[in-house]
């Protein structure tokens, strides 16, 4: 908003340079886009009229010949087309969706408003109750009704899998901050019914990892637990002669160890997972 009267503003057509709004800024992120736009705006605000020159405060420009024109330049670029490329593609096609057929399906927001969306909608994911005859407060909250069941079943599951809402909701602010990546990987793994394919899902798993790094790890994690159990051993004795009591964390581990990770390498990641997640 400009606030200086009339009489120190600057016709912007007789202007020569540039104005902030003739200016297009293409970057790869929200977050860029605004750290720009910030940097810019703090230059433009050090501008002052005079002979041309810079001190650690301000920088002089004999073209500026009152400070009400700064004013009208932060203003310009408030609306200045600085953001993403993604953005300023959206803004050229957006007259003619009608035409084109795509309909919108949300709009581009900064990556701080995205931040308070996300939290917004954690918060209010967390207060909706399970019960199923209260389903329609979840339908209100804005989940489509056909699937707010299975919505909340899922935010139940991911909480005691996490073991409390905490955990839980850092790995779905990671799961937003991915969502293009999470709903491409989804469809590469379904089956023309919509269902998770295990074969595809596999092949996913195995194609980001070298065979001979799941070799050299399950070779490693088997020398680890053959140290621990000799070092225990070499401390205390087992509480009977046949070895460790069954269904102890040690007799586990030693069943791990005598069996060894399969030939397989999804068999051997399986082994690893095994050998550290025994309860």
């Amino acid at each position: 908003m400009v606030t200086a009267p009339a009489s120190e503003r600057t016709n912007l057509q007789d202007w020569d340079g540039l104005l902030p709004s003739e200016v297009v800024l293409l970057t790869f992120t929200n977050r860029a886009a605004d750290e720009m736009k910030d940097r810019l705006r703090r230059t433009i605000s050090r501008i002052r009229p005079g002979p041309l020159g810079e001190d650690s405060k301000h920088r002089y420009d004999p073209r500026v010949k009152s400070q009400g024109f700064i004013e009208q330049l932060l203003t310009l670029l408030e609306d200045a087309p600085i953001g993403t490329i993604d953005s300023f593609l959206s803004q050229l096609v957006s007259p003619y969706r009608g035409k084109l057929g795509d309909a919108l399906s949300r709009e581009n927001v900064s990556d701080a408003a995205r931040a308070i969306l996300v939290e917004t909608s954690l918060r209010t994911i967390w207060r909706l109750a399970s019960d199923r005859s209260r389903i329609g407060d979840a339908v209100d909250a804005g989940i489509p009704a056909h699937i707010a069941t299975e919505v909340l079943s899922a935010r139940d599951r991911v909480a005691q899998h996490y073991s409390g809402r905490t955990s839980a909701s850092r790995v779905l602010r990671a799961l937003v901050g991915k969502s293009v990546f999470v709903e491409e990987s989804s469809r590469k793994v379904m089956d023309e019914e919509g269902n998770v394919d295990r074969d595809k899902l596999l092949a996913m798993i195995m194609s980001s990892i070298e065979e001979a790094d799941i070799d050299e790890q399950a070779e490693r994690v088997q020398k680890i637990i053959r140290v621990v159990f000799e070092t225990i051993k070499e401390c205390i004795q087992t509480p009977s002669a046949s070895g460790w009591a069954a269904e102890t964390r040690m007799a586990c581990l030693e069943e791990l160890d005598r069996t060894g990770p399969p030939t397989d390498s999804w068999g051997k990641l399986c082994w690893m997972g095994h050998v550290l997640t025994v309860p």
